[in-house]
This record gives C-alpha cells, structure tokens and sequence, in this order.
C-alpha cells in the first residue's frame, strides 16, 4: 500500500503527457543526439574541457532545486492572496525565478566579456571591422574567459533542456520551446566548432538580456499584481516586454547579427586580400557548412520569436477586454499542481456537503 501511494505522488510530479506524442519523441531524441554530439566534440576537440562542461552542468542541477524553493517563498511572502491559493502559482514563479536568475547572471558575464579592455565592446560596435568580430578563429579559442563561458553556456543549456522535457509544467508553447532548446544547443555548439565564438556572444546578449523581461513578465503575473489595485504592474510589464522583444529579437538580432552573417562571413573566403587572414584558407567544405548551419539556425531562432511575438500580439489584444487572469487561464494547460488544486477544492466542498447533513 505505502509502494503504491509512493508511486502515485512520483506519477502526480510528472509532466502530463503533451497532445503529439510522436513529435514530442522526435524532439526528444533530436535533443539528446545533440547531447551526445557536444559531449563528443569537446573530447575529440579539447578534451580537457569536458570537466568543465558537466562541472558546469552539475552545479546547474545543484543549484536549481535551493533557487526555485527560494523563490517560491519569496512568492508565499509577497504574493496576492487570491494567487497564493492556488499552489502553482508559488511553484511556478519559483521556477520563472531561477530561469531569471540564470538569465541576469548570462547577461552580467556576457556585459562583462564584452567590456574587458582589449575588446571594449569593438566586437559590436565594429562587427565587421579587423581584429574584430569574424577575426580571426585562432585567437577566438585561446580566449580562456570566452571559452570557459561558452562550456557555462553549453552546460546550462543542456541541463535547462533536459528540465524543459522531463520536468517542467507544459503550457502551449511547448513544442516551439522544446525546439528553441534544440536550435540554441545546436547553435552554441556549431559557433564553438566554427570558432565565431564572438558571433555567438552577441546572439547570447541579445537574447539572455531580453529573457529578464519575459521572466519578469510571467513572474508578476504569478503573483496577481494585475489589476488597479495593484496599479496594473503585470500589465505594464507586458507591454515592456512587448517592446523590448521587438527591438531586440525582430529589430537588432537580424539587423547586427544574421544581416551580418549573410554580407560580412562571405567576404572571408571570397577574397584573398581580405584582412582576415586567419579564416582564409578554410575552404573545406564541411567547415563552410557547419558555419552555415548556424546561420540557418539563426534565422530558425528568429522565425521563432517572431511567432512568439505574434502570441504576445493576441494576449495583448485579449488583455484589453479582459483580466491578466483570464487570459493566463486560456493560455496555460492544466499541470500536476492544478490537478492538485482541483482535489483540494473537491475535498473540501465534500466535507462541508458532510457538515450539511
């Protein structure tokens, strides 16, 4: 009997099962191929960084469950009433609370990397300039700080696919996150194998500063700060991230990085003289591939924001005639803690049925 609860709570923390399962395997193994392809390719390229890839890794896993739990009592202490009495709003901003977390840390070392005096943010303000932003590979990997952020990288994003697969609550957008994890590993890993890792810090400050918004956005909502009496906070804030998302995922990330990749990587290998002596002379033809593979990814990336964009267009049109509440019911499905909720409310109208009689 004591076997059989057990089980039974094991089950009830699982995520629900999603509508396509057939896509939801295809997505999985995609992942976990790409799993198995970066643990390979840091041992077949620089083995000795594989420490600190799964260091990375499982610092991540360490520090996840103490962060969500931190966060979830900061829910309990600051959060609305009405949101508290559903248990999964507190459990849900503590996991929008780590991912925030991850995102603010992502942003401050990659401000950090890129204001170091050698490079003083010449790698975006220059991008196409020598001894710039495509130049030159070599001295990309014997950057230590670069590298060491980018297994940071490598090793948070995998742990976060993972958790997105077989742990976290599933709302609509499921199958486009579980995508984005896919293309964003992918991507990590082919600018690291294609040396542009400079490239790829850029692409990370774009998206990892604009996150902060997107989480702040989810967070507020979780704890009720909607409405005039909480002087339309989540409201607000929705609208920044509107904004925000706009300019730095639809506006800057292909005007700076994809316009770039299509008008500044070509030149590399089209001219001799060119100053980016280094690249040249890379004329295999598996490396022009890897290097455009992720070009493709990127623009894949874009393709998705734009669709979450055009997601955040309709809530925002419901929003005007109804309650950030409302809408957050029709947009997110119904998760192991909701199912919770919904016994709790069962048990105790049965019990006062009983106090009737």
């Amino acid at each position: 009997m004591v076997a059989g609860t057990t089980w039974d709570k094991v089950k009830k923390r699982l995520p629900p099962h999603p509508p396509n399962p057939m896509l939801d395997n295809v997505l999985t193994l995609l992942f976990l191929a790409e799993l198995f392809t970066v643990i390979y390719s840091i041992y077949n390229d620089r083995s000795e960084l594989l420490l600190e890839f799964f260091g990375y890794g499982i610092l991540t896993s360490i520090m996840a469950a103490p962060a969500r739990s931190l966060w979830k009592t900061i829910a309990l202490t600051i959060g609305t009433e009405k949101n508290l009495a559903q248990k999964r709003n507190a459990r849900k901003f503590g996991e929008q609370g780590w991912r925030l977390t991850i995102h603010t840390a992502m942003t401050l070392g990659e401000i950090y990397l890129l204001s170091r005096p050698h490079v003083n943010w010449s790698w975006w303000s220059d991008i196409a300039g020598k001894n710039s932003t495509w130049e030159p590979i070599d001295q990309s990997l014997v950057d230590s700080q670069l590298t060491s952020f980018y297994m940071l990288q490598l090793g948070l994003w995998c742990q976060c696919g993972l958790n997105h697969r077989f742990y976290d609550s599933r709302h609509k957008d499921y199958f486009v996150m579980s995508a984005h994890h896919v293309a964003t590993v992918g991507l990590v890993l082919i600018s690291w194998l294609s040396g542009a890792l400079r490239v790829g810090l850029l692409v990370l400050l774009i998206h990892d500063s604009q996150d902060i918004f997107a989480d702040l956005v989810k967070m507020f909502n979780y704890l009720g700060y909607d409405g005039k009496e909480c002087f339309f906070a989540t409201e607000l804030m929705f609208v920044t991230n509107l904004i925000t998302w706009f300019y730095a995922r639809l506006y800057l990330f292909p005007d700076l990085v994809i316009r770039s990749c299509f008008n500044d990587m070509p030149s590399m290998f089209a001219h001799p003289a060119s100053p980016h002596e280094s690249w040249i002379g890379h004329t295999d033809p598996n490396f022009t591939t890897l290097l455009w593979t992720c070009v493709y990814l990127l623009c894949a990336v874009c393709a998705m924001s734009a669709w979450w964009f055009v997601l955040f267009c309709k809530l925002l049109l419901k929003l005007a005639t109804k309650t950030a509440e409302e809408v957050t019911a029709e947009e997110y499905t119904v998760d192991t803690e909701d199912e919770d909720d919904a016994d709790a409310a069962a048990a105790a109208s049965t019990s006062e049925a009983d106090k009737v009689k």
